[in-house]
């Protein structure tokens, strides 16, 4: 019933959601007015009754479903108790075990330590037998090697001096050899400087060049940005016209809109008075004709700014397209100067290795002596050891030593001429790579000159293009001024050739097929005129040579069908009473068992309290495992308040909370939890309906604790704080179910297969009397007379009750008393006591009709939007487009005076009942919690505009007939009003 209430006042509260039969009710409450269709008032009461008889057995079946899981609960409790014991012995064995694997575990260790050393002990040991048998035998090889040396010496001495000169000789002939090959590079690398001189020549000419077409780019740029300075100061000329033509537009659409004003004031006093219609005609020509003069103007400007537009977006896109051009050669004079750099840059390079080759041919010059000089040396060497070899053969040895030096030198100096060999070989090797250079560089110039001359030649097309535009655009304009003359001209003569036809048609009454045009109705707000088929009456009774007898059957039938549907509404607010008494007493049984049912949170909330209270005192909060107990956001938040009164919050290490239905409107409370208890382990929040959201939401909080370095998510939902390498807490958030599989605590849809026929007849039998105490009335049973007659105040119910002594009387049933804190006192409503109607509303009652609903309400409330605009007429600034068409039709003669026949059904209907029912409906906000308390002023805007309908009948009495906003006003008859038709309604 609370989910009821906020779907009627239009507030919900985040994470409730409602039914779609709530939803239903409170779009029905609140909307405003009742949609009636014809002949469905059975089925609209029936439906009413269902949803409150469903809703009653519902609160019933959940009260019992309730208690139920109360018993399971109690029942999970002891079972996770014995549980809970049964592990603790199960978790002590398997620690036993887990010590004696330990201490194997170090036993193997120690003992694979000391075998692995030991074998690292034998290893280095044979290792070192090995390296020194090596070596032995490496001394024993060296040994014989020298003595096979020393022998192959010996013998090689002998052949020396026959060697000798054939070495002589070969020496001579390959420093000839060097000598010229060291000419020809000389030769050549003066080749390569002279091609670098010209190359450096070449350069500066082309640098000359790039210079001279620059400065003549940077010329035509300056000529055409003086050409597009120019076209834009056309452009802006442009513009100011098209402003001017704009403003001469605007004004003239003024003027004509405030012609068409005139025409409309005009047509509407034609239709007010058929003295001033003559007038209108004389002066209607010239109307018309301005019109039409000014449409045309409007018409011609128009025209004239099109062509406008289009020649700026043609000059635009010129200078557009010239800009483009302008700035691609740009950008290729830009490349060009890069590529002249570039190559600066690279004849740089080859300039300073050239310097570097010179400095190495130097080099390899000097070398080239130094061997001469050496080998002079030797040759006079030579000379000397023959000489003292004839003369003294004793001296063999000395001879012997010399020979050694001289070999030596001699492999020294043919070392030194394979160096330079190959020195000479890579100086050729880079002759060539220069030269190939060279020969690229001198085609990239060429390519460059003709790039150079295909940028010159595009220039001048572009300035032959630019001239020849300007001769065309020169050309255009004339010829537009031409053609606009041109067009001013044939829209004179055709303005004029419409006035002679207007002029024909307005004298002649033609239309535009020159027919002769009927007089019809009208209306873009309402089909009557297509369903009554007016406007083919109208045209057939004009055809006719007297129309006004085929008018007054017309009207007659009009009359005959508003009579009618008048019946029809008097019929509906006699039902309507009747089915709102039977609301309120359904109502009422809600509301008590509402009272029920907070009754039986609260003692759900004590005894979960309780739970947690005992769990505390016996010093046992320790793991405390709240599972399958439906621990809302209320009991979280009073648990934690409990665990700080009694100072336990460092003593809680464990808290399991699966399958509680927790959502995401709890997940703020959870966190406030865990940051309030400092020595929490584990969190077990599995089997809840937390979404990923709220999840995630979790873990961005809490690495904003103290003390938290990492928080790391597991696969299957789980949520791992870390304190450096320490878990500081756990937790579960895996199998997570959908809010869609949880069971509600109360389902408010309707069953629509349920039938509802034999209610009324039911309700009005002995059998549809109810003696519990939740269904008993303030004033007993009053039978099946004031369940139809609608809610009887207080001294009625006592009279009947009185008058029924053989009936016992009822109790009252047990009422659970609310907080102080979560009720609301009720504000609106009040008057002062010597004010009329002074009644104050009665307090809430416990049995007899619900008010979960909040109450039957005012009929005359519905539409409020009604009762405010129905003393005046509506805005005609504020009607549709649309409306213009026509005026709006007058106002209707009405008497306010009901038929008594009308006045029998309001007396026993709405008269009767309604008022009672307005007085008697009990403030809704009362029961409201205090989250809720807005509502209450929602409550009491509602009681004040009951006592407004209640202080003025007459209103009142109109704003239950229904009347839509879009039917005209109806006025009060006064002496001068028609007379009745026969055997119709006053």
């Amino acid at each position: 019933s609370s989910l009821c209430r906020q779907g009627r006042r239009g507030v919900s509260s985040p994470g409730t959601r409602l039914p779609a039969a709530s939803c239903w009710a409170s779009r029905r409450w609140a909307g405003g007015r009742i949609p009636l269709a014809p002949m469905g008032h059975e089925g609209f009461r029936a439906n009413e009754i269902n949803f409150l008889q469903e809703q009653n057995n519902q609160i019933l079946e959940a009260l019992e479903r309730v208690e139920a899981e109360r018993d399971q609960a109690n029942e999970d409790i002891r079972a996770c108790e014995d549980r809970e014991s049964r592990l603790n012995s199960e978790v002590q064995n398997v620690k036993e075990k887990i010590d004696v694997l330990n201490k194997r575990l170090q036993d193997d260790k120690a003992e694979t330590t000391a075998k692995d050393e030991h074998v690292r002990v034998l290893s280095e040991q044979n290792k070192q037998m090995l390296s020194m048998l090596e070596t032995e035998e490496t001394k024993g090889k060296d040994l014989a090697a020298k003595i096979r040396d020393l022998e192959a010496k010996n013998r090689k001495l002998q052949v020396v001096a026959d060697e000798f000169d054939a070495a002589k000789a070969d020496i001579e002939k390959q420093v000839a050899e060097a000598k010229a090959k060291a000419a020809e590079i000389v030769s050549s690398v003066k080749g390569v400087r002279n091609l670098n001189e010209t190359l450096r020549a070449n350069i500066q000419n082309t640098e000359a060049k790039t210079r001279v077409e620059i400065e003549a780019l940077g010329q035509a740029l300056q000529v055409v940005d003086q050409k597009n300075l120019e076209y834009l100061t056309r452009i802006s000329k442009q513009e100011t016209r098209e402003q001017q033509l704009k403003a001469e537009t605007a004004t003239l659409n003024e003027e004509v809109e405030q012609v068409r004003i005139d025409i409309d004031a005009l047509r509407k006093k034609l239709e007010g008075d058929d003295e001033g219609r003559t007038t209108f005609e004389r002066a209607r020509s010239q109307l018309e004709m301005q019109i039409e003069a000014l449409e045309v103007q409007a018409d011609t400007l128009k025209k004239a700014l099109s062509t406008a537009e289009r020649a700026n977006e043609q000059l635009q896109e010129e200078n557009r397209t010239t800009s483009d051009r302008c700035r691609e050669t740009a950008d290729k004079v830009y490349a060009l100067m890069d590529s002249l750099r570039l190559n600066q840059v690279e004849l740089k390079k080859q300039e300073a290795e050239n310097s570097m080759r010179d400095k190495k041919i130097v080099s390899l010059e000097r070398q080239t002596q130094n061997l001469q000089a050496k080998i002079s040396m030797e040759t006079d060497a030579r000379v000397l050891a023959e000489q003292e070899r004839k003369e003294a053969e004793q001296d063999s040895m000395v001879l012997k030593k010399k020979n050694k030096r001289i070999e030596e030198n001699v492999t020294h100096s043919q070392q030194a001429q394979e160096k330079a060999e190959k020195e000479i070989g890579d100086v050729n090797e880079r002759v060539a790579q220069l030269q190939t250079q060279n020969a690229y560089l001198a085609s990239r110039i060429d390519g460059q000159e003709e790039e150079k001359n295909g940028v010159k030649s595009e220039i001048k097309k572009m300035t032959d293009r630019a001239n020849q535009m300007s001769a065309e655009n020169m050309r255009l304009r004339t010829e537009i001024e031409q053609f606009e003359e041109e067009v001013v001209t044939a829209e004179a003569e055709k303005q004029s050739h419409h006035t002679e036809l207007s002029f024909i048609k307005r004298e002649d009454v033609l239309d535009d097929a020159g027919r002769q045009r009927p007089v019809l109705i009208q209306s873009t707000e309402s089909d009557l005129l297509e369903k009554l088929q007016v406007n083919e009456f109208l045209y057939e009774a004009q055809q006719a040579r007297n129309p006004i007898p085929p008018m007054v059957e017309k009207i007659a039938q009009l009359l005959a069908m508003l009579h009618e549907g008048q019946q029809r509404a008097d019929m509906y607010l006699g039902d309507l009473s009747k089915s709102n008494g039977l609301v309120s007493a359904l109502r009422q049984r809600n509301m008590a068992l509402f009272s029920r049912t907070q009754m039986f949170e609260s003692f759900k909330t004590r005894a979960l309290l309780r739970y947690v209270m005992n769990l505390v005192e016996g010093d046992l909060m320790a793991d405390m495992h709240l599972d399958s107990l439906s621990f809302g956001q209320r009991e979280l938040n009073e648990m934690q308040q409990l665990l700080q009164r009694y100072d336990a919050t460092d003593k809680v290490f464990i808290i399991s909370l699966t399958d509680n239905g927790l959502d995401d409107d709890v997940v703020n409370t959870l966190l406030q939890l865990v940051f309030n208890l400092p020595y929490l382990r584990k969190l077990d929040l599995r089997r809840n309906c937390i979404s990923p959201d709220g999840a995630k939401k979790i873990s961005d909080q809490l690495k904003t604790m103290e003390g938290i370095t990492s928080v790391i998510p597991e696969a299957n939902g789980a949520i791992n704080v870390h304190s450096g390498n320490q878990v500081r807490i756990r937790i579960d958030l895996s199998e997570q179910l959908a809010k869609d599989q949880v069971a509600q605590a109360i389902d408010f849809s309707v069953n629509e297969a349920l039938s509802h026929q034999d209610a009324d007849p039911f309700l009005g039998t002995d059998g549809g009397q109810s003696n519990h105490p939740w269904a008993a009335t303030q004033g007993g049973a009053g039978g099946a007379a004031g369940r139809q007659a609608g809610v009887l105040s207080a001294g009625q119910a006592q009279g009947q009750q009185a008058g029924q002594p053989g009936q016992p009387p009822q109790r009252s049933p047990q009422t659970a008393i609310p907080e102080s804190s979560t009720m609301d006192l009720p504000k609106g409503g009040r008057r002062e006591a010597g004010s009329p109607g002074a009644t104050m509303p009665p307090a809430p009652v416990h049995g007899g009709p619900p008010v979960g609903l909040g109450g039957p309400g005012n009929v005359a409330a519905l539409n409020k939007k009604n009762s405010r605009s129905k003393d005046r007429l509506p805005d005609p600034k504020k009607r549709q487009a649309r409306r213009a068409k026509a005026a709006p039709p007058g106002a209707l003669d009405y008497d306010p005076t009901p038929n008594q026949r009308v006045l029998d059904k309001w007396q026993s209907g709405s008269t009767a009942a309604l008022p009672l029912a307005a007085t008697q409906r009990p403030s809704s906000g009362s029961r409201r919690s205090g989250s809720h308390r807005s509502d209450s002023r929602k409550s009491d805007c509602s009681d004040r505009d009951m006592y407004a309908a209640q202080a003025n009948p007459d209103r009142r009495r109109m704003a239950s007939m229904e009347r839509s906003c879009s039917m005209p006003a109806l006025r009060a008859g006064g002496p001068s009003r028609r007379p009745p038709l026969a055997g119709g309604r006053p």
